[in-house]
């Protein structure tokens, strides 16, 4: 190979390099600086990285993709590129088409000097034809979209919004939970802006909400009430409100006195509730319900409410029952006839089977009751004989 053919080859390479890394194949590529100094409000992605793309209108758009507010004059922010990656993530941009390379953290210089330029004019006659003349010549709608953003308020990251949307939620839930009396599924929807949500991550205070009306379900304005280290926040709220409450209801007809099971019921989500007393309650579990006694007749598919049920009967009127005397140590053992029904633990109304003498005993057992004298008796004879007494 001559001098002259080496001399070509190497310019060839050289120029299959340089091509090479300025128009790589697939992904653009986001080659993140160590240090950039800005004098503008909103540092965007081109400030920080080089572009690397075939494409020169998307290198255009994607250097134009606001990321921050600028740090004060003559201060410094130093950014990892894991940051820079979610911020551009929450502009919707599909991460599999950049390839982020360059540094694994930017510092960010404000100048000393930057002062913040003056707000341009606005032409009313564009204002009216939906242009934007206040835009300055050098400054695409973007940019100067992303400027007028960031004036708003601190921007916040996608999982710092969330949070703060989080919390929010809690608070309204708790609300609803504690006026309505029903501790319910709660669907709440509602829109914050990104000012109260950055109030909200700086609370000083549990978040307290108020407001609302009944029946606490669909458009609902609200209030949320905190304190920070600026003193107290009051964050307005129009939320819309769904709701659906575990009912228990009859899976399958159920008799009078037919003890229920828990193949009789189910539990269903309602997200209306009927009307309810502090006798007619519906009932949201199955723990206090199977294994007592219907009082009615109850459908399939109706609700079942806290007065339609009792304890199983153990003692049914007229029958005769086995009652035991207890006193002074002493237990007695006679037979009584029921006047009325009884389930375990109940005071219900008894007579002697001989004298007829009315007295009252507690169900203890199927056909069997309990009176405790409550007075010591001297001898045994006296209490085989009249072995019971009224309670006083």
């Amino acid at each position: 190979m001559t001098t002259l053919q080496l001399k070509l080859f190497r310019i060839l390479l050289a120029t299959l390099v340089v091509a090479l890394d300025v128009l790589p194949v697939g992904a653009t590529e986001v080659v993140l600086q160590r240090v950039v100094e800005l004098d503008s409000a909103v540092v965007h992605l081109g400030d920080v990285a080089k572009l690397k793309t075939r494409d020169a209108q998307e290198a255009a758009r994607l250097a134009a993709i606001p990321l921050m507010p600028s740090p004060a004059p003559g201060r410094r922010r130093f950014v990892r590129m894991r940051e820079v990656q979610d911020l551009v993530a929450a502009h919707g941009e599909n991460m599999g088409d950049l390839a982020f390379r360059g540094e694994l953290v930017v510092e960010i210089a404000a100048s000393a000097v930057a002062e913040p330029a003056a707000a341009p004019k606005a032409d009313r006659r564009a204002v009216w034809a939906g242009t934007s003349a206040a835009s300055s010549p050098n400054m695409n709608g973007v940019r100067q979209a992303a400027i007028d953003k960031a004036a708003e308020g601190p921007r916040l990251l996608e999982s710092e919004a969330l949070e703060a949307h989080n919390y929010l939620k809690r608070a309204i839930v708790e609300h609803l939970n504690r006026q309505s009396g029903h501790k319910g599924d709660w669907q709440v929807e509602f829109d914050a802006n990104e000012a109260d949500l950055a109030k909200v991550l700086d609370a000083k205070t549990a978040l307290q909400c108020s407001g609302g009306v009944r029946p606490w379900t669909g458009l609902q304005r609200l209030v949320v009430a905190f304190s920070t280290g600026h003193g107290p926040i009051r964050v307005r709220l129009e939320v819309n409100v769904t709701v659906e409450h575990p009912v228990v209801v009859a899976a399958r007809p159920i008799e009078r006195g037919q003890v229920i099971t828990a193949a009789d019921v189910a539990v269903e989500q309602w997200s209306t509730l009927p009307r309810e007393s502090p006798r007619h309650q519906l009932l949201d579990s199955l723990e206090s319900l199977v294994g007592m006694e219907a009082t009615r007749a109850i459908q399939e598919g109706d609700a079942i409410y806290s007065d339609e049920f009792r304890p199983q009967l153990l003692i049914n009127k007229g029958e005769e029952i086995v009652v035991y005397a207890r006193g002074s140590g002493i237990q007695v053992r006679s037979i009584a006839r029921a006047r009325q029904d009884g389930a375990r633990g109940e005071l219900i109304n008894v007579e002697s089977l001989e004298g007829k003498e009315p007295f009252q005993a507690v169900v203890s057992g199927v056909r069997e009751a309990v009176v405790f004298t409550g007075t010591s008796i001297a001898k045994e004879e006296k209490i085989v004989e009249q072995p019971f007494s009224r309670l006083r």
